[in-house]
């Protein structure tokens, strides 16, 4: 499969993933065409959560006044708009529209046929709720509280595989999977700070990938951040594209 088509169901596993959080949740969400936006107004300072995504030029540009206004009537003064490198239509546009970069994510993703994968060494253990895994990204990010998104991180979804990895009862890495089609997305990977470099993040992705073949699975995308990039490369995930990440800020 090309890297194309790889990014696009990375996009399309995104916003799926996105929409579903909605359900039950503090999260909102504005679908037009072509674009989709997200935004937490509960807690507008946990701007990962306030981002846009699109399938066009010009349906962005289209979308731009709505999503504005979408943000302020939520109360929230910093979003962002993920954006392909290879789109510089885009950037030009977010740039003379008040947009700034802020970050980037490599866009990865690995074709599951393909994949040799050795049974892990450690016992990982799958469970039907993530509040366990919200716990454990707090820990290792100190990102929102795990109650940002009650209660939709408590209830079980048949298209969501979370698993976790123990020591002595203590969880100390876990991630989940979300199945779009024949295709499975990477989420919420963390290992807690104290046990870093032991390689249970790479027992806990070798988990994860193995049930999404066992499932029917062809591929596996996810956003990569610098911490996880190397652990990625390593179980042979490729680059497919980097999002810029381009901001608009009111304040």
């Amino acid at each position: 499969m090309k890297d194309v088509e790889l990014a696009a169901r990375l996009r399309a596993n995104v916003i799926a993933y996105k929409q579903l959080q909605t359900v039950g949740s503090p999260l909102r969400s504005l679908a037009l065409p072509g674009v989709w936006a997200f935004a937490l107004p509960l807690h507008p300072e946990a701007v990962h959560q306030h981002r846009v995504l699109y399938e066009s030029a010009q349906a962005l540009a289209e979308a731009l006044g709505a999503l504005e206004e979408f943000y302020r009537g939520h109360g929230i003064h910093d979003w962002h708009v993920q954006v392909p490198s290879a789109d510089a239509e885009v950037e030009q546009l977010l740039a003379s529209r008040s947009h700034s970069r802020w970050e980037v994510l490599p866009a990865m993703g690995i074709m599951l046929d393909d994949l040799s994968l050795a049974p892990p060494r450690l016992a990982v253990e799958r469970t039907r709720t993530q509040e366990e895994l919200m716990l454990l990204n707090t820990e290792a990010f100190g990102r929102a509280a795990p109650s940002t998104l009650h209660p939709w991180h408590s209830q079980i979804h048949p298209h969501i595989h979370v698993y976790l990895l123990r020591e002595e009862g203590r969880v100390l890495s876990g991630g989940l999977a979300h199945d779009l089609g024949d295709t499975t997305g990477i989420y919420m990977m963390a290992t807690a700070t104290d046990a870093r470099r032991r390689g249970l993040g790479a027992e806990v992705l070798r988990a994860l990938l193995a049930d999404a073949r066992d499932r029917g699975q062809r591929a596996a995308v996810l956003q990569a951040t610098t911490l996880g990039h190397p652990l990625y490369r390593h179980m042979g995930f490729r680059e497919l594209e980097v999002w810029n990440c381009w901001m608009r800020r009111l304040r």
